[in-house]
């Protein structure tokens, strides 16, 4: 059921991609609400979670993930976050690099899934992929078509890329998923999150200020992962 909902989030995507890419729009606002359920949700809920006595290796993990997704970055060009700038790859050639940060991203973000953070009192990080999820296929979506690649490796890459995700989560439940290794995994992915939610913020405010309307969508994730985390 969760690799349906993670593939399957991916397609919702796409649909939404084609109504974005027709009217010529981005999905910004999506993006700041991405951003911010997935802070929200981290702070809020699995951070919490993780931490058990006094424990500094899970801090270190955390930024471990951080710098982890900075090094992504730099062969994805930033499309966890919501860069798709056409201007960075060649036309009809495929973005080896930038595909393999983008795969490597949510592959590890699945990973937990495999373990006891599956389970239905933890739904919320289930949500928060997905909401993340959306955006970031959207992004695909958009520099795909701009790259005018042939239409059967654009649809091998998008389910390529829609199938990680679960291949994350299957590799969750292959690894020895002990307690203790679980909360590594999730400190892991806790610290991807910290980088790419904090990047969107950041990046997805007009001149890097807010607006009444970016900040009521920020509210809004910020209160949904609350209510998310109630069980």
């Amino acid at each position: 059921m969760i690799a349906a909902i993670l593939f399957l989030s991916v397609f919702v995507a796409i649909f939404l991609g084609k109504i974005f890419y027709k009217k010529n729009r981005n999905p910004t606002l999506l993006l700041a609400f991405s951003g911010s359920y997935l802070i929200s949700v981290s702070v809020l809920h699995l951070l919490p979670e993780i931490y058990h006595g006094h424990n500094h290796n899970i801090g270190l993990v955390i930024m471990l993930g951080f710098l982890f997704q900075v090094t992504l970055d730099f062969f994805s060009k930033g499309i966890e976050h919501g860069h798709g700038h056409t201007e960075d790859f060649k036309k009809g050639i495929i973005p080896f690099s930038a595909l393999a940060g983008l795969f490597l991203h949510a592959f590890f973000e699945g990973l937990p899934l495999g373990g006891d953070w599956s389970n239905d009192d933890n739904h919320s990080f289930l949500i928060a992929i997905v909401f993340h999820k959306i955006p970031i296929s959207i992004v695909l979506y958009f520099l795909l078509k701009e790259l005018k690649i042939k239409s059967s490796i654009f649809w091998s890459l998008l389910i390529l890329f829609a199938l990680m995700a679960p291949f994350g989560g299957w590799m969750g439940t292959v690894l020895p998923m002990n307690e203790e290794f679980q909360n590594y995994t999730m400190a892991f992915v806790i610290g991807i999150f910290f980088h790419v939610s904090t990047t969107i913020l950041y990046e997805t405010s007009k001149d890097h200020k807010f607006n009444i309307i970016k900040l009521s969508v920020v509210v809004l994730g910020l209160a949904l992962a609350y209510l998310s985390t109630f069980h």
